[in-house]
C-alpha cells in the first residue's frame, strides 16, 4: 500500500505576523512568531470551514461576508468590520507595486452641499388618534366597542352580567387583580370581555 502523502495548507509567513504585530507596538521572535502563523492558519481554515456549512444551508454556490461573520460570532469571535456587496468590486493595481484597491468614486461635496435637489422617498408625517369613553357604569372603553358578545347568556348557571367586575380603577394592576379570576374561572364569553382590555398588557 502506497504511502498516503501529507496534506499541505497554505500557510501565513512569519514575516507578516511579526508586520501586524509591530504596527500595534510589539516585537515578537522568531519562534513565536512562527507558532502564532501556524495558529492563525488553523484559525482561519476552521472559520472558511463553518462559513462554508453556513453557505450550504443556506442552499447558495457562493461564499458571501455575511456567511464569514456568522462563522466568526459561532467561534465568539468578533466579526469583521465593513459591508458585503452583492456584486464584484473592481479592482485596480498601484504602481509601487503588486497592490490591488478597490476603485473608488470621487465624491465633490461642495456640490453635493449646493445642490437644489430634495431626495424623495421619505414618509409622510401621519397622526392617529385613539378615543375612548366613559360608559354609565364608570368603565372605560375603546371607541366603537359594543356590548360585549354574549352579553345576558347564562354562563355556568348564572347571568353573564354576574361576572363582569365592579367599576375599577384606572390602575392596570388594580384591573388585572379584577380579571384574573374572571379568566379562569368563567366561560368563554367573558373569558374574551376580560382579555379584550388591551391596557393590561402595558408595563406596570
Amino acid at each position: 500500500m502506497a504511502e498516503r502523502e501529507e496534506r499541505r495548507f497554505v500557510e501565513i509567513p512569519r514575516e507578516s505576523v511579526r508586520l501586524m504585530a509591530e504596527s500595534t507596538g510589539l516585537e515578537l521572535s522568531d519562534e513565536v512568531a512562527a507558532l502564532l502563523a501556524e495558529d492563525v492558519c488553523y484559525r482561519l481554515r476552521e472559520a472558511t470551514q463553518n462559513s462554508s456549512q453556513f453557505m450550504k444551508h443556506t442552499k447558495r454556490r457562493k461564499l458571501t461576508v455575511e456567511d464569514f461573520n456568522r462563522a466568526l460570532r459561532w467561534s465568539s469571535v468578533e466579526a469583521v468590520c465593513g459591508y458585503g456587496s452583492q456584486e464584484v468590486l473592481p479592482m485596480r493595481p498601484a504602481r509601487e507595486g503588486e497592490l490591488y484597491f478597490p476603485e473608488d468614486r470621487e465624491v465633490n461635496l461642495v456640490e453635493l452641499a449646493l445642490a437644489t435637489n430634495i431626495p424623495k422617498g421619505c414618509a409622510e408625517t401621519a397622526v392617529r388618534v385613539h378615543v375612548s369613553y366613559l360608559d354609565g357604569k364608570g368603565n372605560l372603553a375603546p371607541q366603537g366597542s359594543g356590548k360585549p358578545e354574549g352579553a345576558g347568556r347564562r354562563c355556568r348557571g348564572r347571568l353573564f352580567q354576574t361576572a363582569f367586575p365592579a367599576p375599577y380603577g384606572p390602575s392596570p394592576a388594580s384591573r388585572y387583580v379584577q380579571k384574573l379570576p374572571m379568566i379562569g374561572r368563567t366561560g368563554r364569553p367573558a373569558r374574551r370581555w376580560a382579555l379584550s382590555d388591551y391596557s393590561l398588557y402595558l408595563p406596570l
